[in-house]
């Protein structure tokens, strides 16, 4: 749950900084984003990617461990139903990225100002902690082990 708490919350600074710009966060009214703010764009998408479970995220295994109970506990067909979400998820995200940060500038569209250095510092800790946490997962699972396989004990058949 810390991990995609982290992601989540990066996701929310970056959706914050752009309605600071835009004055919106809809997404028909958002364009060309990338050429002004490539920084908060990248890290938007790594965020994004880190949610659905990328490889080098700390989501990635989350899914792959959820997964993996997932067809011990319920079989093929719901495992199946649950990947399948999340391809969904990764293609709302996508979408969402292409429509904001990669389509091109529409005239009358929002001048946006360049990131702010108090931005840099805001999303590069949030990801630098994202990455080194998806890198370096098996610290983080030992120090969850104990307190996961009690808890897990009390609701065990």
């Amino acid at each position: 749950a810390a991990n995609f708490g982290l992601a989540v919350t990066g996701m929310w600074f970056i959706v914050g900084f752009v309605f600071r710009r835009t004055g919106t966060t809809e997404l028909h009214e958002l364009s060309g984003l990338f050429e002004r703010i490539p920084f908060l764009a990248v890290a938007f998408l790594s965020f994004g990617l880190a949610i659905v479970g990328m490889p080098g995220t700390p989501g990635f295994d989350a899914a792959h461990l959820v997964l993996e109970a997932a067809i011990d506990s319920f079989g093929a067909l719901p495992t199946v139903a649950a990947a399948l979400g999340n391809v969904a998820a990764a293609g709302f995200l996508l979408w969402a990225f292409q429509r904001a940060f990669l389509s091109p500038h529409r005239q009358g569209g929002h001048d946006v100002d360049r990131t702010l250095p108090m931005e840099y510092v805001v999303c590069g800790i949030a990801l630098a902690a994202m990455l080194a946490i998806g890198f370096f997962t098996e610290p983080w699972l030992h120090l969850t082990d104990v307190a996961s396989h009690s808890a897990a004990a009390r609701f065990a058949r």
